[in-house]
């Protein structure tokens, strides 16, 4: 019997709420005030990789390039601060009740398939539960029980599960259409090459797949660039240069800039 007990306790999310957090394409316009937007891209040797010290398949509906070496898989991130959320406000969430899929799925992870997430969840638990106070430690289903006999009996969680991986696959569907931004992916592989998760910023091309597939107005457009725009020259007129985020957030702006020029 596997059951997996789990209540967010909010009043830590300062700290578990780090690093990036991954957006879905449908969330992109969402929270455009809110984060800035990065692209990552996962490149496993024969579609394998170590996620939470097991070994996993990405699964063949998420793959946008594979080739004779790699597989590659791209998603979306907010570019946060290195040990904080930006959408945390006095070290709680002020996205809790309207917050992305990736959260609202914690502690599960949409990339991978619903079987498998109790063995995750066994794994996550035993790596947080010095500081996450959410994991329940008794294994009897209850109330707060999310997981049970394989599968989600949580339906908030079940459906944020299945929207993440619609969301995925259509991304890396159209992505695997796009020779530019194909080629665009490699060459970043290329300048990381011994690196299997890559940080970069969403190109010119990209930005115009999104529009595209979203089916943004003009003046959606506008607004999203805007959005974007404003946020990142404030985060870099008070960031350091010496700060890791310094150089990609200057490749965010410069593209957002030549989107800039050719809607305005």
């Amino acid at each position: 019997m596997n059951v997996c007990n789990f209540k967010c306790e909010i009043s830590c999310s300062n700290k578990c709420c780090t690093g990036k957090t991954a957006i879905t394409l449908d969330e992109l316009y969402k929270y455009k005030d809110i984060f800035i937007f990065g692209f990552n891209i996962l490149k496993t040797l024969d579609r394998s990789c170590v996620l939470d010290e097991r070994k996993q398949l990405i699964n063949k509906d998420f793959v946008c390039i594979e080739n004779e070496l790699y597989s590659h898989m791209a998603y979306f991130t907010a570019i946060n601060n290195e040990s904080f959320c930006e959408a945390l406000e006095n070290n709680l969430c002020k996205l809790h009740i309207d917050k992305p899929k990736m959260c609202i799925c914690m502690p599960f992870d949409p990339m991978h398939k619903e079987y498998d997430q109790y063995e995750l969840f066994n794994l996550k638990q035993k790596r947080m539960k010095n500081y996450c106070n959410g994991f329940l430690s008794f294994n009897e289903k209850s109330k707060d029980t999310l997981f049970y006999n394989n599968k989600f009996i949580d339906e908030k969680i079940k459906t944020a599960f299945y929207n993440y991986r619609k969301n995925l696959k259509l991304i890396n569907n159209e992505i695997s259409k796009n020779n530019e931004i194909k080629e665009f992916i490699l060459d970043k592989c290329e300048e990381n090459l011994f690196d299997y998760y890559i940080e970069t910023y969403i190109n010119v091309k990209l930005y115009l797949l999104i529009f595209k597939i979203l089916k943004f107005s003009e003046d959606e457009i506008k607004n999203f660039i805007n959005s974007q725009y404003n946020i990142v020259l404030q985060k870099l007129n008070n960031l350091n240069k010496d700060d890791s985020n310094y150089i990609l957030l200057k490749n965010i702006l410069n593209e957002l800039l030549l989107l800039k020029n050719n809607y305005f």
